[in-house]
C-alpha cells in the first residue's frame, strides 16, 4: 500500500502547486521516475521519465528518459520523442537541440533552420542570435543569415533597425535585411536621422548615410542637434548648419553660430553680430544686429545694443529701433515698453496705444492697461483689439 499511498500524497501536492496554472497536466512520481496526470487526475504519462521540466509560457515541458530529451505540449501530445541529448525552447515554433555533440536549431515539423553552432538565443520575434567560435553572428527564422559570425557583441537598435556589430573595440553595422552597410571601424556611430549618421574613426566627426555612403568626411570636432531638423556641426570655432529634410550642408561658407527660428529662417551670426538667411542659405538680412527673434509670422524682432525695433523679410523697418522690450506677437497685440512705461501694438507692428501706461496685463479675456488708478481695457478679438467704453 505504501506505493499507493506515496502517489496520492505526491499527486495532492503537485495539484496545489498548479491549482492557479494555465497547465492541464500535473507531474508525479513513484519509485524515482516521474510520469503526468490530468485535472481529473487520469495517467497521460506513466511513471517512467528521469525528469520532467517545468512548463514554459510557450507550454511546453522538456522530458528525459535513459539520457535523451524529447519535448511535451500541456494537452499530453509530443513535440519531439526523447530521441534527442538536450533540447532549449527558443519560441513557440523554433527548437535547439542538441545530437551527437552538435547543436542544431529545428521548427515542429524537424525542418533544420541553422546548424552546427554553439549557443543560440532570440532577439526578438523576428532575429535569433548565434554563437560558433566564440563569435556572434544573427540568422532570420527561416535560416538566412542576417550578420555572419565574425563579431565578438551584436546588439539589435531596434527604433534605427540596424545591427550595431563590435570587434576589437570597433563598431560597425548591418541593415536588419542583412546589407552590410559599415564594417567594424568606427569608435563612435551617433544616428542622427534614418539618414544621417554621425560617425568618429579617429578623433574627429564624419558622416554616412544609412547606405554606409559616405556624406561629409572627418573634419569635424563636435556636433549639436538643433531645433526644426538641423544639426550644428563645428570644425574648430566655425559653424555649419546641416539640413536633416535635404541631407546636407545648408550654407558652404562658415558662421560662428546658427539659431534655426522654424524650418524656412536661420539666424546666423558672423563677427559677433547676427543676421538671417533661408533654408537655402541665401542671406535675406545681412549681420547688423545683435539678436534676432520671430514677432510673427511675417515680421522680426531685432535688437541693436539694448534697443529693440521690427523688421520685416526684406530688411525693411517697420518700427524704429527705440524700445527697451517688445514681446512675442500673440493673441492679436504685443507690449512694447519705453522708459519704463508700456504701449500695444498691433500685428503690423503699428501703435494701438502710444507707450503711456504703468502696466498693461491680460485678464478674463481682455487687455487692462492701467494709468495710475486709472483703468483702460480693451476687448480681444479675431479681428484684432476694440477699446471699451
Amino acid at each position: 500500500m505504501f506505493p499507493i499511498r506515496l502517489f496520492c500524497f505526491v499527486f495532492v501536492l503537485f495539484i496545489c502547486d498548479f491549482a492557479h496554472s494555465q497547465h492541464t497536466l500535473y507531474p508525479i512520481k513513484n519509485k524515482g521516475k516521474w510520469g503526468m496526470v490530468n485535472q481529473h487526475g487520469q495517467v497521460v504519462f506513466d511513471t517512467k521519465y528521469d525528469a520532467i521540466g517545468s512548463f514554459t509560457k510557450q507550454n511546453y515541458a522538456v522530458i528525459q528518459k535513459d539520457g535523451k530529451a524529447g519535448l511535451i505540449q500541456n494537452d499530453g501530445s509530443w513535440v519531439f520523442p526523447t530521441q534527442f541529448d538536450d533540447i532549449r525552447i527558443l519560441n513557440k515554433n523554433l527548437f535547439s537541440i542538441l545530437e551527437n555533440g552538435v547543436w542544431n536549431i529545428i521548427d515542429k515539423n524537424k525542418k533544420r533552420i541553422l546548424s552546427n553552432y554553439d549557443r543560440a538565443e532570440m532577439i526578438n520575434e523576428h532575429f535569433i542570435k548565434f554563437w560558433k567560435l566564440e563569435k556572434c553572428g544573427v540568422v532570420d527564422l527561416r535560416g538566412n543569415i542576417i550578420v555572419p559570425p565574425h563579431y565578438e557583441q551584436i546588439s539589435y537598435l531596434e527604433k534605427e533597425n540596424y545591427f550595431l556589430t563590435k570587434l576589437n573595440k570597433r563598431k560597425g553595422l548591418f541593415a536588419k535585411n542583412g546589407t552590410l552597410i559599415s564594417k567594424p571601424i568606427y569608435k563612435e556611430i551617433q544616428f542622427i536621422s534614418p539618414r544621417l549618421l554621425l560617425v568618429k574613426e579617429k578623433y574627429k566627426w564624419g558622416a554616412i548615410d544609412n547606405n554606409g555612403n559616405e556624406i561629409f568626411s572627418d573634419n569635424y570636432s563636435n556636433y549639436k542637434i538643433s531645433d526644426n531638423g538641423y544639426v550644428l556641426i563645428y570644425k574648430q570655432e566655425n559653424c555649419y548648419l546641416f539640413s536633416l529634410e535635404k541631407n546636407t550642408f545648408v550654407n558652404k561658407e562658415p558662421y560662428e553660430n546658427h539659431i534655426p527660428l522654424n524650418k524656412e529662417w536661420i539666424v546666423f551670426q558672423k563677427y559677433k553680430k547676427v543676421g538671417l538667411h533661408n533654408n537655402k542659405g541665401e542671406i535675406i538680412i545681412p549681420a547688423a544686429f545683435q539678436e534676432i527673434r520671430l514677432f510673427n509670422d511675417y515680421l522680426l524682432r531685432v535688437r541693436v545694443g539694448d534697443k529693440w525695433g521690427i523688421v520685416n523679410y526684406n530688411n525693411e523697418m517697420v518700427t524704429q529701433i527705440i524700445y527697451d522690450y517688445i514681446s512675442p506677437f500673440q493673441n492679436a497685440y504685443a507690449i512694447v515698453k519705453k522708459e519704463n512705461k508700456f504701449g500695444i501694438i498691433d500685428s503690423d507692428g503699428k501703435s494701438f496705444t502710444n507707450t503711456i501706461y504703468d502696466k498693461v496685463e491680460e485678464k478674463e479675456g481682455k487687455l487692462k492697461a492701467f494709468q495710475g488708478a486709472k483703468l483702460t481695457e480693451y476687448t480681444i478679438s479675431e479681428m484684432g483689439l476694440e477699446k471699451g467704453n
